[in-house]
């Protein structure tokens, strides 16, 4: 995917570590993107129907299902990350 269609910045919530009494320390990371408001039944993770808000398409590869995306001040669960290649260009669908 072309960078100049990653005209969006998202908030990407990721684990960093755990404290010393089992609580997640989180860090986040702005990364860039393209956000597309889509509507549509998908599987989640553990295969399940669920119905998803956004797709976001970026380039950074170290994106989890355990991570958090805060998107215009929301903070959304992740449903599910793909791996998608075009030509040469390996970039991440991410629907929250």
């Amino acid at each position: 995917m072309i960078k100049a269609y990653m005209k969006d910045k998202v908030i990407l919530k990721k684990i960093d570590t755990e404290d010393e009494w089992g609580s997640i320390v989180w860090k986040e990371v702005e990364i860039d993107a393209r956000v597309e408001k889509v509507r549509k039944w998908i599987k989640n993770e553990q295969g399940e129907d669920d119905m998803s808000n956004y797709e976001i398409i970026t380039e950074y590869d170290d994106i989890l299902v355990d991570d958090k995306i805060i998107l215009d001040g929301k903070e959304w669960k992740i449903k599910s990350v793909e791996s998608m290649r075009d030509f040469s260009n390996e970039y991440y669908k991410v629907i929250i």
